[in-house]
């Protein structure tokens, strides 16, 4: 009896798959497929975080994106969501700001900052007034059809708008890819395009892999603990006759104000020089999300 894979919208396995250094050809082949940077830029591309920890798995839950620089320095972090989380797209800005900001240092000058990118991969409706599954989002002024600077890109690829049938695009192909869990899909789509061939075959072998199943299942077991925590909180402010968007709101209000002082505790601890290992295990943060604070 054959071994069914993994799916690639579990984070764990797309961050296996795309974040790691033997498969910078399969990740560039991606994001040519959803950028519009010039040629030759994918050509290099260097991930900020390639050393995959396997411990991340066991981590409380949260993104596990990847990170990565393009030949003449831009920044692209790509992240994979499968539920809707509020606040998304306020922590996209954000996180994109961010990679923009923290080029700065003392001494640089302004004219010297690289594109930031940000590309969410979603299995829900990100854009409720769009019906396309691929939208562009610049520092754009529609009237005048000018830029004011390209240096800010997010892009949202929401796999639930993903038309049935093809459109030619070898985008429709990676996301098709990226949404199936049927082998026959996986191989029509692997004939069009060597990369995704590689991709499949990367997935074949992490699929019959025990350990990383595991670490999979327990990326999914905490996504499902988490929804679980937040309904009985919701459950639990209802009965005290609050309105459900007032319990959502005090519930994931909670969670945001322990994950305040954790990277709180971690930034003061990581300033002091303690070791990041005893910070992630303390604070119960990632040793990724240390790193970036």
């Amino acid at each position: 009896m054959s071994t069914k894979l993994l799916s690639l919208k579990n984070d764990h396995v797309f961050r296996r798959i795309f974040g790691s250094v033997e498969n910078t050809d399969i990740l560039a082949d991606f994001l040519s497929s959803a950028l519009d940077f010039p040629e030759g830029e994918f050509e290099k591309l260097t991930i900020t975080d390639p050393h995959f920890k396997q411990e991340h798995a066991n981590d409380k839950y949260g993104t596990l994106d990847v990170k990565v620089y393009t030949k003449s320095g831009k920044i692209i972090d790509v992240e994979i969501q499968v539920q809707p989380k509020k606040g998304l797209m306020e922590r996209i800005v954000f996180y994109t700001s961010r990679m923009l900001s923290e080029q700065m240092t003392k001494g640089d000058k302004y004219d010297k900052i690289e594109k930031a990118v940000s590309i969410v991969i979603a299995d829900f409706d990100v854009i409720k007034d769009s019906p396309y599954y691929h939208n562009r989002y610049c520092l754009y002024d529609k009237n005048s059809n000018t830029y004011f600077a390209d240096l800010f890109e997010i892009d949202t690829l929401e796999l639930r708008k993903l038309p049935p049938s093809g459109d030619g695009s070898k985008l429709w192909d990676w996301l098709k890819l990226i949404s199936t869990e049927e082998e026959e899909v996986m191989a029509e789509l692997a004939e069009k395009n060597e990369s995704i061939r590689k991709t499949v075959g990367v997935l074949k072998v992490l699929s019959g892999d025990e350990r990383e199943r595991e670490l999979a299942f327990l990326r999914q077991k905490a996504r499902w603990d988490e929804e679980a925590r937040l309904d009985y909180v919701r459950d639990e402010y209802k009965a005290k006759g609050l309105a459900e968007g007032k319990a959502e709101g005090k519930a994931e209000g909670k969670v945001e104000g322990k994950a305040d002082k954790a990277r709180e505790s971690a930034r003061s601890m990581k300033a002091d020089g303690v070791d990041i290992t005893f910070i992630a295990k303390h604070t119960g943060l990632s040793v990724t999300e240390i790193q970036d604070l």
